[in-house]
Formats: structure tokens, sequence, C-alpha cells
């Protein structure tokens, strides 16, 4: 998902929480890709392939079906409709 969840977190998440928001991503994403090194070297190159395009590829499913498009609205907005979803 590369810098996604980042840009996500200024404009999703008011400025009260934005901060824990942006920890926990950060540490989530600090244990993955922990994980991936421990990983990597020990399968076959076909194996990791798959394994990442398939996540990939659940990711944007999900991206396309849940993540909201925050392009030209304002925070109230995105909140709006944030809370419409719930």
């Amino acid at each position: 998902m590369g810098v996604v969840p980042n840009t996500l977190l200024g404009e999703l998440f008011p400025a009260n929480v934005k901060s824990k928001a942006a920890a926990v991503a950060t540490i989530f994403f600090a244990i993955a890709s922990f994980s991936v090194n421990k990983v990597y070297p020990s399968v076959p190159n076909y194996t990791m392939f798959a394994f990442f395009a398939l996540t990939n590829l659940i990711a944007a499913i999900f991206t396309w079906l849940y993540v909201i498009e925050t392009k030209g609205k304002s925070f109230s907005e995105i909140q709006q409709l944030l809370h419409k979803q719930k």
C-alpha cells in the first residue's frame, strides 16, 4: 500500500486522535516490514511473489470498496461521509 495509509491519516482522523492513529499505523508497518525481512530469505521467489500479489489484490479490493474519495472535500464533509457508512 505504500504511502496511501499515511496520506489517509491526515485526511480521515480529527486532530485530537491523529497522532495516536499515526503511532498505531507506524507500529503496524514496522512490524510488517520486520516480518517481511525475516521471512523473505527462507521462501522461494515465486511463493513470495504470489503472497505479495495476493496481498496487493486484497488491499486494492478493500480500497475500492471501503475507502472514500476525499478529493475536493472539506474535513467536515469527509467526517459526514464516514458517519453515514457506520
